[in-house]
């Protein structure tokens, strides 16, 4: 099951920001710079009860695409 924890949020610029997921199971992490906001606003700042699996998925997925 994928936890709002397992992502990490850093601001690198004005409207900006590097979007990390780190698996808990193969340890393995993905980053991906992000210039919509509304994924940041959605995400920054929220508890894992927030959000449904279905959007965790999503943005993991967002975040292993190139």
């Amino acid at each position: 099951m994928i936890k709002i924890s397992d992502f990490y949020l850093r601001f690198v610029g004005h409207g900006h920001y590097r979007v990390s997921y780190f698996s808990p199971i193969t340890q393995k992490e993905w980053s991906k710079l992000v210039t919509d906001m509304t994924i940041i606003d959605e995400f920054k700042g929220t508890e894992t009860s927030d959000h449904k699996q279905v959007r965790l998925n999503w943005l993991k997925k967002y975040i292993k695409t190139n």
